[in-house]
């Protein structure tokens, strides 16, 4: 008997969620794609002033900084130097 229960609560969740994904409550504001902004838009300060212009082919780019390793100094050793010839 709980099966049948758990059965019938889960096709019903199914048959909302379904319903949502497809904007059918978006008339009372419950729709997946309603969570814009349209007050931050109206916010903006002169958005026409912003341009975006390419980088002309005369100013060369800046290389970019590639960090090397920094390795700790290697002590002098006794066995890594070379076997000497001596009998």
């Amino acid at each position: 008997m709980k099966l049948k229960y758990g059965v019938g609560i889960l096709v019903l969740l199914n048959t909302v969620l379904l319903a949502w994904q497809w904007e059918l409550f978006a008339p009372w504001g419950f729709d997946p794609h309603g969570h814009r902004e349209p007050a931050r838009l109206a916010q903006q300060i002169q958005p026409e002033a912003l341009t975006v212009s390419p980088l002309s082919a005369q100013t060369p780019a800046k290389p970019a900084l590639v960090a090397e390793p920094v390795l700790p100094p290697v002590a002098a050793d006794a066995s890594a130097a070379p076997p000497s010839s001596q009998p």
